[in-house]
């Protein structure tokens, strides 16, 4: 299993989902058989109680989770364009929530389902929420300015070594970057900026 640093960047690095990574609506990837959540944007993690990425590796659905039994017969009907689903997500949330439902390529080539909340309240957050997500205790995020290496590829570029993922917003922020907890900011660290959040991509 990928160390979570790891799956951030390689998940977050996919032009589906990096487009979400500071929208308020939440937003979830999960393992083909849907037992396992590999990536979720800030909104996505708060929507289920989770306060890290890291704490994605907590959850496994047991064969006979409603989530689980309803995200498998949402993946049976969906094709790349997706299909509409009503899910129970766990916590104290009443009734299901409707979401689209997709089926992806994963970076290492595996069948992924992609689902994006559509009656979820959305979860407003600014930078703070993007940092806190994706820290932990070994590694911390930083955001970075637009002075980036020239010829990297828009969705896993690096600043001094270090892995970065693209933020797809018009802002001066350039990017989130994941780094060791005992390494200083990038020179190119944007502080005290708010990341605006994209608008909800139109229905497929």
């Amino acid at each position: 299993m990928m160390h979570w640093r790891d799956a951030a960047l390689t998940f977050s690095g996919m032009p589906e989902l990096a487009r979400w990574l500071a929208s308020p609506v939440p937003v979830w990837l999960w393992s083909r058989d849907a037992r396992l959540l590999l990536w979720a944007n800030p909104a996505g993690g708060r929507e289920l109680g989770l306060r890290h990425f890291s704490d994605l590796a907590s959850v496994e659905l047991a064969p006979q989770d409603p989530l689980r039994r309803g995200l498998e017969s949402a993946a049976r009907n969906a094709g790349e364009a997706g299909t509409l689903a009503r899910l129970r997500f766990p916590g104290f949330r009443v009734g299901p929530l409707l979401c689209r439902v997709r089926r992806l390529r994963s970076p290492q080539g595996e069948r992924v389902l992609l689902v994006e909340a559509l009656d979820a309240r959305p979860h407003w957050g600014i930078e703070s929420d993007l940092l806190s997500f994706f820290s932990g205790a070994d590694f911390r995020a930083v955001l970075v300015g637009p002075e980036l290496p020239p010829g990297e590829p828009a969705d896993a570029r690096v600043v001094d070594g270090r892995g970065l993922v693209a933020l797809p917003n018009p802002s001066g922020v350039a990017g989130l970057a994941i780094v060791p907890r005992e390494a200083g900011p990038p020179a190119t660290h944007a502080s005290g900026q708010d990341v605006p959040a994209p608008g909800p991509p139109p229905p497929a």
